[in-house]
């Protein structure tokens, strides 16, 4: 089961620095890279909670192939914030077992939803996989 310290609102050790913006959770990250406008990424980088950005995020107005790519910048950011010798890392190579995004938003996509409505169909917890991958397989 995922906790807060796998959270992608936790604060990074370091900042992502990306084409001269800095963001300061995976969820700004990700949330900005759905936009193609270097203002709008801005902004949402300046946000001051990942809520926010995730809130500005869902307004934005689309990099044609984000479909194609999200799973790209997802895997770019959980790599930065678990790398070797980052407290994240350290958390996460002590974690055992499976790794499940479980939330109530309805996400079925990058976890897995446990609400009334959702709770029968499994999600794709691509976000727990992905962690696992890095814990399980990537040499620290």
């Amino acid at each position: 089961m995922t906790e807060w310290i796998f959270s992608n609102f936790r604060p990074l050790d370091k900042p992502i620095v990306y084409e001269g913006l800095s963001y300061p959770t995976v969820e700004h990250f990700y949330q900005a890279m759905k936009s193609p406008n270097p203002t709008y990424r801005s902004m949402i980088a300046a946000c001051p909670f990942p809520g926010h950005a995730k809130m500005m995020g869902r307004h934005a107005k689309l990099i044609p192939n984000w479909n194609q790519v999200k799973k790209r910048v997802m895997w770019y950011a959980l790599r930065y914030k678990f790398a070797p010798g980052t407290t994240h890392r350290e958390k996460l190579d002590r974690a055992t077992g499976p790794i499940v995004e479980r939330n109530m938003w309805h996400d079925n996509e990058w976890g897995d939803c446990q609400c009334h409505k959702c709770r029968n169909k499994p999600g794709k917890n691509l976000l727990g996989q992905m962690l696992m991958y890095i814990r399980d397989k990537e040499i620290t």
